[in-house]
């Protein structure tokens, strides 16, 4: 990124109503209601509505999203008499990592204090987005089925406690997210406030008793559909291109067939066994596998 397109990125990030709207767009769902033309996520949030929730004239929200477009955060479409906004994931993506890069080069900051928040994703069939406290009671509900947790590492307490999701999203995920983990849910476009399982990328020293880069989980009533394989698309494409990781350590549980045919179908390699604990005690042994970014944008290459 140079000197001219840092300038425009950072002007339009420095007002405070035009960041609020940047960070609704990209989760439209959560922030808007439902459309009588135009779908919210395929293409864009009528400006009407952006003007009645930031409660501003529409001209002068006209003005701020002409400024947001011209750093490329967003683009815009016109549907009827109206102009419907959406942003560009990958362009918010990419001009964050830069301007991040950047500024850790110039002011010779330390990787480990840069704060990247994650972005949302979507993919044919899912919403792919950080959580907030309002996922916690669908959290709650579906996390919460021995069938799901008996395959994580025992440091998970089971029985689990009424409050669990809340205590875990509050002490353990949102004050460490963007600094050494990244957690996103899953929603299925059909039930868009449901939240039907997590991703969660973390350093190797960010882990609780584990030393692996990744772990998720799924509900129960989802497996078998290849949602997982489709929600770790972008997220694992996340880590390799804009947070830096240059491999990967995964592991499963030795009979979770699963977790090991989802890391087999990204070109994932199988590295070893090793002892193990886990919620379900019959399970005394974990898989290691490991992918590197170059087996990864193999694979990718593959699709």
């Amino acid at each position: 990124m140079d000197t001219e397109s840092t300038l425009v990125l950072l002007k339009a990030l420095a007002n405070e109503k035009r960041l609020q709207i940047l960070q609704w767009l990209l989760s439209p769902v959560e922030n808007f209601p439902p459309q009588n033309d135009g779908d919210l996520i395929e293409d864009g949030v009528c400006i009407s509505y952006i003007t009645d929730k930031v409660s501003l004239t529409q001209p002068t929200v006209t003005m701020h999203m002409k400024i947001l477009g011209d750093a490329g955060l967003v683009t815009s479409k016109p549907i009827k008499n109206w102009v419907f906004y959406k942003p560009d994931r990958d362009a918010v993506d990419s001009a964050l990592a830069d301007l991040n890069q950047r500024l850790r080069t110039e002011i010779g900051a330390a990787s480990s204090d840069a704060e990247i928040p994650p972005p949302a994703f979507t993919t044919s069939r899912l919403i792919i987005r950080p959580p907030e406290t309002a996922d916690i009671p669908s959290w709650q509900k579906n996390f919460v089925d021995y069938e799901v947790i008996r395959h994580l590492h025992a440091h998970i307490p089971w029985p689990y406690p009424e409050n669990g999701v809340e205590t875990h999203l509050n002490e353990a995920i949102l004050p460490n997210q963007g600094k050494d983990k990244w957690v996103w849910v899953l929603c299925h476009k059909d039930q868009p406030e449901e939240v039907i399982g997590s991703i969660e990328i973390r350093r190797t020293d960010a882990g609780v008793g584990e030393n692996d880069n990744r772990g998720f989980w799924l509900a129960q009533k989802f497996w078998g559909q290849g949602l997982m394989s489709e929600a770790l698309v972008p997220v694992m494409n996340y880590a390799f291109t804009k947070l830096g990781f240059k491999s990967m350590v995964l592991s499963n549980a030795t009979r979770n067939r699963r977790s090991s045919r989802v890391k087999k179908r990204h070109g994932a390699r199988f590295v070893a066994t090793a002892p193990a604990r886990f919620v379900d005690p019959t399970y005394t042994e974990k898989e290691i596998w490991e992918i590197t970014r170059e087996e990864w944008e193999a694979y990718e290459q593959s699709l």
